[in-house]
């Protein structure tokens, strides 16, 4: 399961009761620990602190749970300072794992995402800009790097980290079969 959201105590005792059958996984998605970044990207989601106390209940109640960092945009939420206090976050809350999703948008998305981060976040605008005119000419170059900065925090941190779900063939809810819970949407 996926969420962007905490849960609540009556849905982490369904989550609970299904796990008695099979396994349950709840991956708490967190793009950034920066609180107006995650807004930016994440316009009316709950703020990365309340993902992270979502995660600490599930994990308190048993549950296998751990962090989407994702979407992980090259330019924009990447910077390594923010991504070892994440990870550091993650390891306090008492993640079983951390994946990440990197996303490269086209050129048009790009823009628009630009555009968008112009008024919200200067900042992160001015990165993704300058990002895009000095980009190498093989984008996996840009993806090769960051994967293994993510690596090296992760063992910094005592956090185990997955491959990247968006690069895999296949869905990040493993062979599809994914249950459906009332709270789930």
């Amino acid at each position: 399961m996926l969420t962007t959201t905490g849960l609540s105590s009556s849905e982490i005792e369904e989550l609970k009761r299904a796990a008695r059958f099979d396994p349950v996984e709840v991956r708490f998605r967190v793009p950034t620990p920066d609180r107006r970044l995650a807004a930016a990207l994440e316009p009316g989601t709950p703020p990365p602190s309340l993902r992270l106390a979502g995660l600490r209940a599930a994990r308190r109640a048993g549950l296998m749970a751990g962090v989407l960092v994702a979407p992980l945009l090259p330019g924009v939420n990447d910077i390594e300072c923010d991504l070892a206090r994440l990870l550091a976050e993650a390891g306090r809350s008492g993640a079983a794992f951390v994946e990440f999703g990197i996303l490269r948008p086209t050129e048009h998305g790009s823009r628009r995402l630009v555009r968008s981060l112009r008024t919200s976040y200067p900042r992160a605008a001015a990165r993704l800009e300058v990002r895009r005119l000095l980009a190498s000419a093989e984008p996996s170059d840009d993806e090769v790097a960051l994967e293994h900065m993510l690596l090296r925090l992760a063992r910094e941190f005592g956090v185990a980290l997955r491959a990247n779900p968006l690069r895999s063939s296949g869905s990040d809810a493993g062979d599809g079969a994914q249950g459906r819970f009332s709270f789930a949407f």
